[in-house]
């Protein structure tokens, strides 16, 4: 099925987009994994509560897209993709749709230092941004499910010649400008000059790996009406700059839906 719009988040932006875009006659799909942040909090700042937990907000939104008819999935996103529409890609499933609201909140990047230190030298956490770099070559990857599956499935595109490595095995990486080494903790030295990592990615990390631009506090950068720098992809919530709020969450929320009502409906 073609969505109009693929919501990835189900706290306040991304339920309020949802509820506003099926009230203008159009169909989104909300894919959420779980609570977030919104799970740790208490609210006492927000209309018409004296107190509310997060978790019990973050449900009486699952109520609302419930009641509102909105297709609701459970799952962990693993990757982004543009086609002639947008995809997310998930352990067992492919949804696509017109336009993608990046709405998931500020989940950090896990990635241990060692890679981070030769991200961009060798090191990539994106099969399609780098290993056409590698096309028909031979590539090695590290890591856990189900991001290691995923992970490998993109490499096939380019080259079938995937090496696996146990990433808890791995005790250093070594290299003067770029990998040149992964050495063991068994103290096996392994030359090569990439290293796919397959491991869990915060939002921003999956959205950077689609073309999206952050800036350099983390933040999805966005315009006036939430739209980042690539055409039809919005961002709202904590993810972008601002303070973070529910109330502006939720309006974040709603300002992405116009863009999108004016955009699908100019169209038809």
């Amino acid at each position: 099925m073609l969505y109009d719009s693929i919501i990835i988040g189900a706290g306040p932006s991304g339920v309020t987009c949802a509820i506003y875009l099926k009230r203008a006659g159009l169909n989104p799909l909300v894919i959420y994994k779980d609570a977030g942040s919104l799970g740790l909090s208490k609210i006492e700042n927000l209309y018409s509560y004296d107190s509310i937990s997060g978790i019990d907000l973050f449900n009486k939104g699952l109520e609302q897209l419930k009641s509102n008819e909105i297709d609701t999935v459970k799952e962990e996103v693993l990757a982004l993709t543009q086609e002639l529409n947008y995809k997310a890609i998930t352990k067992d499933n492919e949804y696509e749709g017109k336009t993608l609201v990046i709405a998931s909140g500020l989940n950090k990047s896990n990635l241990p230092k060692m890679f981070k230190d030769y991200l961009g030298m060798g090191v990539s956490t994106c099969a399609f941004c780098d290993a056409p770099l590698f096309k028909k070559k031979r590539v090695w990857v590290a890591g856990k499910e189900p991001y290691l599956t995923q992970m490998i499935k993109e490499l096939n595109y380019f080259t079938q010649d995937v090496v696996t490595l146990n990433v808890e095995d791995i005790a250093s990486l070594s290299g003067e400008f770029n990998l040149e080494k992964v050495t063991l903790k068994s103290g096996e030295e392994i030359s090569l000059n990439n290293l796919f990592i397959a491991l869990p990615l915060g939002s921003q990390s999956i959205s950077s790996n689609l073309g999206v631009l952050i800036d350099d506090k983390g933040n999805i950068v966005v315009d006036e009406n939430n739209k980042t720098n690539l055409n039809n992809v919005y961002a709202a919530g904590d993810i972008v700059k601002g303070r973070r709020q529910v109330s502006k969450a939720m309006n974040d929320g709603m300002n992405v839906a116009y863009s999108i009502i004016e955009v699908l409906k100019s169209k038809k």
